[in-house]
This record gives C-alpha cells, sequence and structure tokens, in this order.
C-alpha cells in the first residue's frame, strides 16, 4: 500500500497549526515570564514586611525596656526617700515622730498607687485573698470565719499584691465521753 501523498492543502493546514502552535508557546513562555516577576515582586514585598516587623519588635521592646527602667527609676526614688526619713528617725531624740513621718509617705504613695489593705478579721475565709497558716477552735464564730490576720494583705486596683496570713475558725471537736 502506498502512503497517502501530502497536498499542498494540507502542507498549508500543517504550516497554520506550526504557527499557531508558535504563538500560544510564545504567548506561554511571556505568560510565564510575567508570573516569574510577579512573584518575585511578591517576594521581595515579603520580605520588606518581614524586615518591617522585626524592625517594629525592636523598636517595641526597646520602649518597654525604657518604660520598665522608668517605672523602676521611680519606685527607686520612693525608697530612697523612705530609707531617709529611716535614717533622720534614727538619729532623732523623738524617733516616734521620725516613724509617724514614714508611714504618711507610705499611705500618701499606697494612695497614688491604688494599693488598700484586705479587710478580713471575721469575713469568710476566701482562698483568692487569703492564705490559712492554722485553723484553732474558737466559739462565737462560724466555721470558716478568720478569727487573727497574723500578715496584712493587699490588694492593688482589684488585684491581689499579697494574699493575707491568717488563722481560720474550726468547729470544736467534742471529745468523747467515756463511759463510766
Amino acid at each position: 500500500m502506498n502512503a497517502p501523498k501530502k497536498t499542498s492543502k494540507t502542507k498549508g493546514t500543517q504550516k497554520r497549526a506550526k504557527a499557531n502552535l508558535s504563538l500560544q508557546l510564545n504567548q506561554c513562555q511571556k505568560e510565564i515570564e510575567r508570573l516569574k516577576q510577579e512573584l518575585q515582586e511578591k517576594h521581595d514585598k515579603l520580605l520588606r514586611t518581614y524586615a518591617d516587623n522585626q524592625n517594629l519588635l525592636k523598636r517595641m521592646e526597646k520602649e518597654l525596656d525604657k518604660r520598665d527602667e522608668e517605672i523602676k527609676r521611680r519606685y527607686l526614688l520612693e525608697l530612697v526617700d523612705i530609707k531617709e526619713l529611716l535614717t533622720h528617725a534614727l538619729d532623732d531624740s523623738h524617733p516616734q515622730k521620725g516613724i509617724q513621718s514614714i508611714l504618711r509617705t507610705l499611705d500618701i504613695f499606697f494612695d497614688k498607687e491604688h494599693i488598700v489593705p484586705i479587710d478580713c478579721i471575721g469575713k469568710p475565709f476566701d482562698y483568692n485573698c487569703h492564705y490559712a497558716l492554722s485553723t484553732i477552735e474558737k466559739e462565737g464564730c462560724n466555721e470558716g470565719d478568720i478569727v487573727e490576720e497574723v500578715k496584712k494583705g493587699y490588694f492593688v486596683k482589684d488585684r491581689v499584691l499579697r494574699l493575707s496570713h491568717v488563722i481560720v475558725a474550726q468547729k470544736k471537736i467534742q471529745k468523747e465521753q467515756e463511759e463510766t
């Protein structure tokens, strides 16, 4: 059998198909180059954003450190004032006046910082602001009421700064009566 002969029509169709494929290939290569360029631009933008975020974090850390140092400095100045008052009270022939002055200074500082004592005597024990050191049998109060404060507790604003160390009432244990 003989192979079919290529006609000029077939050759023309093949040339158009080849030209069409070449055109499509060229368009695909251009699209690939465009996408590569777009990807590179997005990658560069991402790297710049990452660098900006790193710089922001470093700046924030420096600002926080600076703020912490300033807060520390303010509190240390308050302590220096109290130390000086204690030194004057020690040298004073009437140290009670010096101690009163120190307490007034501390009261002013506590007011300024919103530090208030926890009121606990006669109140029910609350583990959120009290720390029970022990229990004691006591008449005239409910079980679980605080009967003694060993160490004062404090709130700073609405948060506990230090728990009150307390002694809590418990029911009196009835001793078994011995049978005679």
